[in-house]
């Protein structure tokens, strides 16, 4: 039976608060950041940066901003246009689940003493790998979300000189390994039209564009990405585990499974038991160590007339730990289908008896294995009528079985 099955084995080995940046390198565009057995990659990829500061910088400004946004990691740009961006990547080894944090400082700039009536806005996007991520502003009038799918926001700065510091709650719900986050300048927005801005013209001007040209230059620019919170840390089992399969015939249950990758993994061990508390180990198979590949394993039991109702599969890894892959019920699934063939030898007739299905099928072979008849059909239910009259004499190997089961029966023709 294909126990059809997708087991991506993971397991939850820390529970823990924030990734922080208190630890970054001013400047630096790579880093590194653990916490406990995890590691998350931080990688800066831009331009237009404001010197000294040639990437990524530590921020502990965020506690202004309530929640606060921990020890973040602040990017300083000088934009010069509208398309360019910078991208930060953040990569988690292994992956965490429901990250949360706060992306601070996403408004439209602030030329407060400027003779300059338009507004360069901050324009960000967030996506993760998988999972469902959500774009919750502070203040609803600061900031404009996009929805451009579930693990997809676009982020507009709205608000100009003042406001509630342009944070934005950040939640993904799932087990994410990649955080990517771009940030450029947004469109120019004349300030003296949009109800959310005050008018900052110069004294005595109600329309600074009647008096000069659009802005040319953005300005300095900033965004800050808040500690990464994360509900656990998860490790990776040293098997990533794919479809456990069974099937029965006359004398033997025989197993099978594949695996796609394995780290470290020594061994694989094979328990059956009569009431899925008391398990005994019957099988050993040795593992492939560390491999990338796919590897298929087969074990096979024999059947003693009480056959088993459970099966549990365990690895081993190099360090000596077990951990139990899955526990199958394979109660009813492996027995005797009860059919009986009679006369034999046969001469003429061959009467096969037992309760059939809808998925009961009769397959004859010859003794070299040729298929001389299958899927032989019947009215009765309980009884299968076979002419042999035409058979030639020698050795036929009858074998009836359904969708999880099989039974063989030797028949002599004379």
């Amino acid at each position: 039976m294909k126990h059809a099955l997708w087991i991506f084995l993971l397991f939850n080995s820390a529970v823990f608060a924030q990734f922080n940046f208190n630890s970054w390198t001013n400047g630096a565009t790579t880093g590194n950041i653990t916490n406990g057995s995890c590691t998350m990659s931080v990688n800066i990829v831009g331009s237009n940066w404001n010197a000294p500061n040639t990437g990524g910088r530590y921020d502990d400004a965020g506690v202004v901003y309530s929640p606060s946004i921990g020890t973040g990691l602040a990017l300083d740009h000088n934009w010069t246009n509208t398309s360019t961006a910078s991208t930060v990547t953040l990569t988690f080894s292994p992956a965490i689940t429901n990250p949360n944090f706060v992306l601070f400082d996403i408004n439209r700039n602030n030329p407060c003493g400027i003779t300059c009536s338009n507004a360069w806005s901050d324009r960000v996007t967030v996506q993760s790998n998988t999972g469902v991520l959500t774009a919750t502003p502070a203040n609803v009038t600061e900031q404009v979300v996009t929805n451009v799918n579930s693990t997809t926001k676009t982020i507009q700065g709205q608000m100009v000189c003042g406001g509630l510091g342009g944070g934005v709650n950040i939640q993904i719900t799932g087990v994410i390994s990649t955080i990517t986050i771009t940030y450029a300048s947004g469109a120019v927005v004349d300030r003296t039209t949009t109800v959310a801005s005050p008018n900052l013209c110069p004294t005595g001007e109600t329309n600074c564009l009647a008096s000069r040209a659009v802005c040319p230059d953005p300005g300095r620019q900033f965004m800050t990405i808040g500690s990464i919170n994360t509900v656990s840390c998860l490790s990776a089992l040293p098997v990533e585990f794919d479809e456990l399969n069974y099937f029965c015939d006359a004398n033997t249950i025989n197993f099978n499974w594949s695996t796609y990758s394995e780290d470290k993994n020594e061994s694989f061990e094979l328990f059956t038991s009569y009431n899925g508390e008391d398990f005994d180990l019957v099988k050993v198979i040795g593992g492939s160590g560390t491999t990338q590949h796919i590897s298929n394993y087969k074990v096979s039991i024999p059947k003693n007339g009480l056959n088993p109702k459970y099966c549990r599969l365990t690895s081993t890894d190099f360090s000596g730990t077990t951990r139990v892959l899955e526990t199958i019920n394979i109660e009813s699934e492996c027995e005797d289908l009860g059919f009986s063939c009679f006369p034999n030898p046969v001469l003429d007739e061959l009467n096969i008896i037992g309760k059939r299905t809808a998925s009961t099928r009769v397959v004859i072979k010859n003794v070299e294995g040729k298929v001389i008849n299958q899927d032989i059909q019947n009215s009765s239910i309980n009884l299968i009528k076979l002419n042999t009259a035409n058979w030639s004499s020698g050795l036929y190997i009858i074998q009836i079985l359904d969708d999880y089961n099989s039974e063989i029966f030797k028949v002599v023709k004379e």
